[in-house]
């Protein structure tokens, strides 16, 4: 399944409910170029959507004062039968009474296959351009021969992973990619090492961030270059022994596909 999450063009999305899966109401879906959206729609009945967004905190009806609904930290949407979990939800602007719309910003969107509730997690994996120089890391090697010969040699193999801090789980792994193109005559390869918090127990986002915003500030220091995280991918366990009917190894399972527009770090 193709982990990338693209909302360039915007979708249409069921909200469901908390605790089942039940489709309540359709939504939109989509990625400005500056942040993430949820455009909610409402008749202007003062169901609990709509009192997500009323700048009053008390809405009176009848005669009687409804309640305010607080807006979830979560809400799971699907789409397609593809889930797309909102997490750290805050309205945008506020609407007045009436049919109308509500826009609500997530400080993550995790885009994943299953129907699982993502508050908090079981691990975190994150890559920052130039970590691999900076660690010393590296799965590519490359050969250009003695100087007479034409040959030239680029291995990409396993390599290692190094733990950090085994207490929390921090670890550096490995990884490369090759790329092929016909179109193009060429071949890419890429070296990758990924940043990776992992407990048992779980923990919120904030506590597995702690450990990757730092070790991303090492790097920023040591050579005065800013940098921010390419990717982040975030991981349940219960959800990660099966994927697309197939058993696989926690260790290197992460399905998940998590980013905010810009990445909050």
């Amino acid at each position: 399944m193709d982990k990338k999450l693209d909302l360039t063009e915007p979708i249409i999305a069921w909200l469901l409910e908390p605790d089942s899966n039940r489709a309540e109401v359709a939504a939109m879906l989509r990625d400005t170029g500056k942040r993430f959206e949820l455009a909610v729609p409402f008749r202007g009945n003062f169901d609990k959507y709509q009192q997500w967004f009323l700048s009053s905190g008390m809405v009176v009806l009848h005669d009687k004062p409804l309640e305010p609904v607080e807006l979830p930290n979560i809400i799971r949407t699907v789409s397609n039968g593809r889930f797309y979990t909102l997490v750290g939800c805050r309205v945008s602007g506020s609407v007045s009474a009436g049919t109308g719309t509500g826009v609500v910003v997530p400080t993550y969107v995790v885009f994943e296959p299953s129907k699982t509730n993502f508050e908090k997690i079981h691990a975190m994996r994150s890559s920052i351009p130039g970590l691999s120089p900076w660690s010393g890391i590296s799965s590519l090697s490359l050969s250009l021969g003695d100087g007479s010969s034409k040959k030239t040699e680029v291995i990409a193999e396993p390599c290692n992973e190094i733990v950090v801090d085994a207490s929390v789980g921090l670890k550096l792994r490995p990884g490369y990619s090759v790329k092929t193109s016909l179109r193009r005559d060429e071949v890419t390869a890429r070296q990758m090492v990924f940043i990776e918090t992992r407990t048992d127990e779980l923990r919120d986002w904030t506590w597995h961030l702690f450990y990757h915003r730092s070790l991303m500030n090492l790097l920023t220091i040591s050579d005065w270059v800013p940098r921010t995280f390419a990717d982040l991918e975030v991981l349940r366990d219960e959800d990660s022994y099966e994927l697309d009917g197939e058993k696989r190894d926690v260790a290197s399972c992460f399905v998940i596909y998590a980013a905010s527009r810009p990445f909050p770090f």
